[in-house]
């Protein structure tokens, strides 16, 4: 019997994915202190006490380790299953807007004419809905940009909950390049006040590099991707690429006519037509693919992030060298002008913008009557669904444990560690000090946020490729009246239960089936069919 190769339990990543590395100091520290305290009571003063403190202490600290292990497991569990439920309902929204968003244009029939005309046939035919090829491409490319936004939501959120903000990432950039820069088409209001929340913090980090973290700055940056002036009130490109025109165009000025009815002067507002010209609504060069950030950005190697024991010694070597320099009083104008700094940084939601974008969507079909009620309560249901996904993703991230339970819990491990020795060289004299190691490493604290970069937090990224592949096939599928494919020589539809091969085309010449009450004629045949493969299972079974 053939059975699966057997893998190999000690590759690199799945050693790397172990707690060893993150808990090897407080290991090393823990059995070294139990070596001095054998040796010490060894060769010198023996400073074994009594076991009856290990068995409380010991009881107290497991059952606050079970629970906080369970809490951290559970945080894991639940951001899982809010991603399972996240990637539905894109899937839902896709097959939606790409299958019954119709592609011809909806040409309201006159009732008078329905009445007096008896059938379609017999309507004029500036009545019939007339399909226009321009419009169908329209169509297209209107539902495949949406698409991409649904696209683009999963990316979104694996950026925002990892704190990386703004949209110029390799995953997430190329899919939103068509939406609007600025949150209105008045080129009056088109500057650094009103600028869309997709682009609000790029715009800020491109005038304020020295701020940025390193690894959020773009690759290959030159100079501002998408900056913008307040006294800019018109950005149309000109012929000379790469250049834009900051001159106010004719047709956007407030023009003054004359009335021939009045005889008098009236200022006129030309608004631009979007559909003609889009270009009102962005500024800026397109993003080169060399400068987007890369779509897995993890933090910088550190000791004091891969070792909670050296973070917790170099902030108080921090705090104790600070406070030797510095008096009270700076020491707050420093932490006040870090906290305006911090405040400054745009917080957009990049998620909720999305979100905004969908749901304009669909009030526009609506206003078209695009959608029959049972479709519209279906994609309003999965948008609803796909923002409390996110608000519930969102409070994982943002609810941590509490800082004081964790220090608490974390000083009870330390103290429980620091004291087992002394209880434990009565009874165990060298073995203390192994023993001491096991304990030390068996304590281990879990982190509370499963959407980082460690290897054993969630898998964002994969999540995020599994949702474009499912939305890359919902979009080549072609909607087709399944009467144009059923009744070919390739289609069997009594298969297995018939068990002949007999193809659609044979059965409806077959006199067999045609009957007046056909249905019974088919139910009957595959009740048959049935029934026999039943009786070959049973046969099986009995043999075996």
């Amino acid at each position: 019997m053939s059975s699966k190769p057997a893998k190999n339990p000690f590759t690199r990543e799945k050693l790397e994915s172990t707690v060893i590395s993150s808990i090897i100091i407080e290991v090393i520290i823990f059995t070294g202190l139990a070596a001095i305290i054998t040796s010490v009571s060894k060769l010198y003063y023996n400073l074994g006490v009594g076991s009856q403190m290990l068995t409380v202490l010991g009881t107290v600290v497991g059952l606050v380790i079970s629970f906080r292990t369970s809490s951290a497991y559970e945080r894991y569990w639940e951001g899982r299953k809010l991603w399972s439920s996240f990637h539905t309902s894109c899937r839902n929204l896709a097959e939606v807007i790409w299958i019954h968003v119709p592609l011809e244009k909806k040409i309201p029939i006159d009732n008078s004419c329905q009445c007096r005309c008896g059938s379609d046939k017999d309507k004029p035919e500036s009545d019939l809905p007339a399909e226009d090829p321009q419009y169908r491409l329209k169509s297209i490319i209107e539902k495949k940009t949406m698409i991409n936004v649904i696209e683009a939501m999963g990316p979104a959120v694996k950026h925002y909950l990892r704190d990386e903000p703004g949209i110029l990432y390799e995953d997430l950039y190329p899919l939103l390049s068509g939406l609007p820069h600025f949150a209105s088409p008045d080129p009056g209001y088109q500057n650094d006040n009103h600028i869309s929340p997709l682009l609000h913090y790029d715009n800020w980090a491109a005038k304020n590099q020295d701020e940025v973290e390193p690894r959020l700055q773009l690759r290959n940056h030159a100079g501002p991707t998408v900056p913008l002036t307040d006294n800019v009130t018109s950005r149309r490109p000109t012929s000379e690429p790469g250049s834009f025109d900051t001159q106010v165009d004719e047709k956007d000025r407030i023009r003054e006519i004359v009335n021939p009815a009045l005889h008098v002067k009236e200022p006129v507002s030309l608004e631009p037509d979007l559909e003609k010209d889009p270009s009102v609504l962005f500024h800026g060069h397109m993003a080169r693919p060399d400068q987007l950030k890369k779509a897995q950005l993890p933090p910088p190697f550190r000791l004091s992030g891969k070792y909670r024991t050296v973070l917790v010694i170099a902030s108080c070597h921090t705090h104790a060298c600070t406070k030797r320099v510095i008096n009270g009083k700076e020491r707050r104008e420093q932490e006040r002008l870090a906290r305006e700094s911090k405040e400054k940084k745009p917080k957009d939601n990049i998620p909720l913008e999305l979100c905004l974008f969908l749901s304009s969507y669909y009030a526009v079909l609506m206003e078209r009557e695009s959608l029959q009620g049972a479709i519209c309560t279906a994609f309003f249901n999965n948008l609803s669904t796909l923002q409390d996904c996110m608000l519930n993703l969102e409070r994982i991230k943002i609810t941590p444990i509490p800082f004081a339970y964790q220090a608490h819990l974390r000083m009870a491990t330390w103290l429980y560690l620091f004291l087992l020795p002394f209880q434990l060289y009565t009874s165990l004299d060298w073995i203390t000090i192994p023993a001491t190691a096991a304990a030390s490493f068996i304590l281990r604290l879990f982190t509370e946020d499963p959407f980082g970069y460690d290897l054993n937090d969630l898998n964002l990224d994969k999540f995020c490729k599994g949702i474009s592949r499912e939305l890359i096939q919902i979009t080549a599928h072609q909607k087709m009246d399944p009467r144009k494919f059923v009744f070919s020589e390739w289609n069997r539809p009594l298969e297995p239960a018939l068990g002949k091969g007999v193809t659609a085309p044979a059965i409806l010449r077959d006199e067999a089936y045609n009957v007046a009450r056909c249905e019974h004629v088919a139910r009957g045949v595959l009740l048959s069919g049935h029934r026999r493969e039943s009786l070959v299972d049973d046969s099986k079974k009995a043999r075996s």
